[in-house]
């Protein structure tokens, strides 16, 4: 028996190894079979994972949903496949789905599991903007963390989605028509409210007391 060790950089490729008797004292007659070969496949895998999010300009305290999906490209079956997708400062994980595999919200661990060649799996999380992130840009990264066999190209394991967390800019104008008036006269106060954006504002309330 002979014992050997896969090199590495091979991932993809069929290696053959053939042994050959070379001499003997004796005649043999049919050297058909004094040769035998046998040939392995390093096996590797492609890998390709994508995020994205449904709203990339929320507003605090609204809902959003990311969703990752890992396809595996081949050209063999993969095994063991961990995706990691914790939750990034300024956004909570309410809940999720999952395609296959389970999901550990508070480790940000899916368990993918097995996918065959040419297959994919699909991670849904169901988020909530946090209160004081207004102007804030959000990015949630997720990666593959682990896997049974090699990955022949590494450039998609590595994904992220951002949100630019929605900010308005209001600015109030007030006049008067007359800022010399005598007493009894009848004077109008105009305010105006403008949105300066960049988003829309809700539940805007302005309070305006008339002096005494």
């Amino acid at each position: 028996d002979i014992s050997a060790t896969v090199d590495p950089g091979t991932e993809g490729t069929t290696t053959t190894n053939t042994a050959t008797v070379l001499s003997f004292d004796q005649e043999d007659p049919d050297l058909s079979d004094n040769s035998d070969s046998v040939s392995l496949t390093v096996v590797g895998i492609d890998l390709v994972l994508l995020k994205t999010v449904d709203n990339r300009s929320p507003s605090a305290g609204d809902a959003i949903v990311y969703t990752v999906t890992v396809t595996n490209n081949g050209p063999f079956q993969g095994t063991g496949i961990e995706v990691t997708d914790l939750a990034p400062t300024g956004v909570s994980f309410d809940s999720y789905t999952v395609s296959q595999g389970s999901f550990q919200t508070a480790q940000g661990l899916w368990d993918v599991g097995i996918l065959a060649s040419g297959a994919g799996a699909t991670l849904t999380i169901n988020a909530t903007v946090d209160a004081g992130t207004n102007g804030q840009t959000i990015t949630n990264h997720a990666r593959i963390t682990a896997m049974d066999q090699t990955d022949l190209d590494l450039s998609s394991n590595n994904v992220r989605a951002d949100i630019i967390v929605g900010s308005t800019d209001l600015a109030v104008d007030k006049s008067v028509d007359d800022t010399t008036p005598s007493e009894g006269d009848t004077v109008v106060y105009t305010v105006s409210m403008t949105n300066n954006g960049p988003h829309d504002a809700s539940g805007v309330e302005l309070a305006d007391i008339l002096p005494s």
